[in-house]
Parts: C-alpha cells; sequence; structure tokens
C-alpha cells in the first residue's frame, strides 16, 4: 500500500491542471497504469477503513472537527501581498458554497489563514514533495494530528497546480490572477477559481471523471457519456458555481462505502464525508460597517450576486458575471450596517454585518425582513492601508513550571509583520523537563484594532526535553 501512494504522487503531476487551458487541456494520464493499480489494490484500500494502518498513522488522531485550512507560503526572496489572507478567507468561502451546493453539505474552513514563510526559493518551493515536507513540517498539528485539509497558496511561483492526500497547492500561475480579481473586480471573483474547486476535489481524494470513469468499468458501474465536470472541464463555464460532480463522484464523496478504490488521490486523509457536516456556510467578514465596500450574498438557493460601491459612490447590484441589476444611494452607516435607498423602486436596503443578512423592506419602513446572507465580504483599501494607525509594544507569554518565553514586540506600523522560528526552552526539574516551545509564529499590527495578534503559529509548555531558543531579537527565555 505504500508503494501505491508513492506511485500516486508519482503520477500527481499529470493530474494537475495547466493554467493556462484550465477549462480545455484534455487529461493525459498513463490509464493503464492507474487502472491496474487502483483494481490492484481494491481489496486492501486504505478509503475502506476509517483507521490508518501502521504506516499511514504519523501521530495520534485528536481533532474531532476535520476542517479546511488556508496556508500562505512565502518563498525566499518574495514579497507578501498585502491583502493575501482576507483574498485566500474569500476564495474558501466560496469553495464552501460550491460544495454545498452540489452536495447539499459543506466543509468548514478556518477562518484564519496561517502565513508562514519558506526557506526555500520559489523554484523548490514549488516543488510537490517540497511543498508537502513543508506543511508536515511546519503544521503538523493541523495537518498530521487534526487531520485537516491545507490549502496552500505559494508566492511568486509559477507551473500547474496540484491536489492529493489533504493538500492543494496553488501556485502564482493561479494565485495572481485571482488576487489580482479580488483587488480591483472583487464582484467577478467567483468567475476564477474553478480551477481552485477542482484541486480541492483532489484532495478530497477524487480524479479527473475520465480516469473515474475508467475504473468504474472495471466494477461494471456505466458513467455513461461525461457532460462538462468540475473534475473534468471541457468549457469554460461563467463561475464556479455552474461546475457540478457527476452522480457517481458525488455518491464517493457522500458514502465512505462506494466504489473506495477509485477514490484514489485520496492520501491518509479521512473519509470526504467525515468533513462534510455543515449545511449551511460560514459568512468570511473581514469587513465592518464603517469600512466595507463589497459583499457576496446568496439565498441559499439559486440566487446569488454581489453588492459593490464603486468610483462615484453608489452601490451597484451585480450578478456574478457583473451585470447591473439595481444601482442604490448609500444614506447612512454605523458599526455594523450600511443603509442603501433606491428611490425609484422605493426599496431600502441593509447591509447587515453582525446578523450576515441583507434586509429589505420599503423606504421610511421600520421593518424590513432578511432577503439574502452575506456569504464574505471585503473592506476598503482606504482602511487596510491607515497610516494614523500604529501599535504599541506588546509581549506575549507563556510559562511551564519552571520556565517560560517572552515574545517582544515593539511599536509597530499598521499591516507590519513579524515573523518568529520555531524554538524551544528547557530546565530539568526532577522527575521531569519542563519545556516550552513555539512553532513558527507571525504577529501581525492589526489595521482595525491597532494592536500586535498572533496570525500564525503557536505556543504551548510540556515535558520534552529538547529544542533550542535560536536567535530572534524577539525571543526572551528564562527560568523559575
Amino acid at each position: 500500500m505504500k508503494n501505491f501512494q508513492l506511485t500516486v504522487l508519482a503520477i500527481l503531476g499529470f493530474a494537475s491542471l495547466n493554467a493556462q487551458n484550465l477549462s480545455l487541456q484534455p487529461i493525459t494520464e498513463p490509464q493503464d497504469l492507474q487502472s491496474s493499480l487502483f483494481m490492484n489494490n481494491a481489496s486492501s484500500s486504505y478509503a475502506a477503513d476509517e483507521t490508518p494502518t501502521g504506516h499511514q498513522l504519523h501521530s495520534p488522531i485528536v481533532a474531532t472537527s476535520l476542517r479546511v485550512k488556508g496556508l500562505y507560503i512565502v518563498p525566499v526572496g518574495q514579497v507578501e501581498k498585502p491583502r493575501a489572507k482576507e483574498a485566500i478567507a474569500a476564495i474558501l468561502a466560496i469553495m464552501q458554497s460550491h460544495y454545498l451546493k452540489m452536495l447539499g453539505v459543506t466543509f468548514e474552513f478556518d477562518p484564519e489563514v496561517s502565513v508562514l514563510r519558506s526557506n526555500y526559493s520559489v523554484k523548490d518551493a514549488v516543488d510537490w514533495n517540497n511543498n508537502y515536507n513543508f506543511i508536515k513540517a511546519n503544521l503538523g498539528q493541523e495537518f498530521l494530528n487534526n487531520r485537516n485539509i491545507v490549502v496552500s497558496v505559494l508566492e511568486g511561483t509559477a507551473g500547474d497546480a496540484g491536489g492529493w492526500g489533504g493538500v492543494l497547492k496553488m501556485t502564482g500561475s493561479f494565485w495572481n490572477s485571482t488576487y489580482d480579481i479580488f483587488i480591483n473586480r472583487p464582484h467577478m471573483l467567483a468567475t476564477e477559481l474553478a480551477g481552485w474547486s477542482h484541486e480541492l476535489g483532489h484532495a478530497f481524494g477524487l480524479m479527473h471523471s475520465l480516469d473515474t470513469k475508467n475504473c468504474m468499468t472495471k466494477l461494471n458501474i456505466d458513467m455513461g457519456t461525461l457532460p462538462n465536470l468540475l473534475m473534468q472541464q471541457t468549457g469554460k463555464l461563467g463561475t464556479v458555481y455552474e461546475y457540478p460532480l457527476a452522480k457517481e463522484e458525488k455518491k464517493m464523496i457522500l458514502d465512505s462505502t462506494y466504489s473506495v478504490s477509485c477514490l484514489a488521490f485520496r492520501g491518509d486523509r479521512p473519509a470526504p464525508l467525515r468533513y462534510l457536516r455543515l449545511t449551511s456556510g460560514q459568512a468570511s467578514q473581514s469587513a465592518n460597517g464603517r469600512n466595507v465596500e463589497m459583499i457576496e450574498f446568496h439565498n441559499g438557493a439559486e440566487g446569488r450576486g454581489t453588492l459593490a460601491k464603486d468610483a462615484s459612490g453608489k452601490w451597484l447590484e451585480r450578478d456574478l458575471l457583473g451585470t447591473t441589476r439595481f444601482s442604490f444611494n448609500e444614506v447612512g452607516r454605523d458599526d455594523w450596517s450600511v443603509y442603501l435607498q433606491d428611490p425609484g423602486r422605493n426599496v431600502a436596503l441593509q447591509i447587515d454585518l453582525y446578523t450576515s443578512k441583507v434586509m429589505y423592506g420599503a423606504i421610511g419602513s421600520s421593518t424590513k425582513s432578511p432577503i439574502y446572507n452575506i456569504l464574505w465580504s471585503k473592506k476598503s483599501a482606504s482602511s487596510i492601508n491607515n497610516p494614523s494607525c500604529a501599535c504599541a509594544a506588546q509581549t506575549f507569554r507563556s510559562v511551564s513550571d519552571h520556565t517560560w518565553v517572552e515574545f517582544r514586540l515593539p511599536g509597530g506600523s499598521s499591516g507590519q509583520t513579524i515573523n518568529i522560528p520555531a524554538g524551544a526552552h528547557n530546565k530539568y526539574v526532577f522527575p521531569k523537563c519542563n519545556r516550552v516551545w513555539w512553532d513558527n509564529l507571525s504577529f501581525t499590527c492589526n489595521t482595525s484594532t491597532c494592536k500586535w495578534e498572533r496570525t500564525a503559529g503557536r505556543w504551548d509548555a510540556d515535558a520534552l526535553c529538547t529544542g533550542s531558543a535560536g536567535n530572534s531579537p524577539y525571543v526572551f527565555v528564562g527560568e523559575k
């Protein structure tokens, strides 16, 4: 079985999508090799049993809430995009909504996107094995222990994206255009994410639909003629929401006993169904009533669209392809809401970021009813680049019975990030070691609160005896 996993890794490059030909490029995986692998391993497939075998069990599974985790990796020499975390959170919200539409249930995602700097060059960082091992080494609690799926976005890279075994590798070929749309045309973001949702399908274990069909044929299941599908894109559709899964693919995702040998890219992740427990989406809210400039909404069925403020100050309601439906005047704001009016139709809207609802009523009416759910929101650039916001010096502290560590952060400017490498400090006091330790940490000067906040990594104490504090100028350790 271990050799089977390695072989699937070896052919992963054939399953990656080309960024320039995402929707139209046929897949050219070696069919005979794959079919024989899938069939020969059907009787002992790891996917058939929820208990990992000895060589699969990296560490004890401690999580009860399996999630999808966003990770932004910045290789050596690359500059972090200033709104990367906000953009990735929006992408996760849209993918979550897409899977909900396809399956009726969806995954939970961690609203806090982690940012990690890598010692790899862009050429080395984009290598599948390097990326996979970097995640294992630097996001071990999330990936190995908690068994979460990781969406890794690699800054400054090029080449194919990929998905396998609970990992998405999204390169600059996808990320750069997506980020540009998020910054300049956020109301069009759903038109750019078919490749992202496709790779998430691979991370859950799905192959390309044609390969799944060939595998199913060996099991005497006929998938018939394949239409334009998420996992086999033969033409470009308008938005990500328009790409479906085949009914057999849905069944493999929702039934952990169905055709498990054809769910060949699953790796050592739990069955996909274990990630799918939400019957409604999370609202990814980066904005508040004072700084929001755009939202994507839905009504729980087919109704989807955006409300965004344009350069003239008008708010435009558009469909997801950018066609304007209605225009509104902004008449007020408070901490959580924006108030809009269309006098020609006697319509008043309230964009309520607190309840994640768009409320509807007549102008002057004291009552409004919810008309839409807010999927994600974007705040204005002026609230991000606020030169008046500065963070005062601040200390974060962790202690064990006999040791302590302090992360002493100096005064900083709005949006500034400080990274601290992983380390540990120990003192042995009979009968055990007393260690404080920390992962690769990132602290960011929050543009809204003007305070330092931890945005990646964690710390804790244990009884291990290994590790070094390193030489970071922000780390101070001691004993007690």
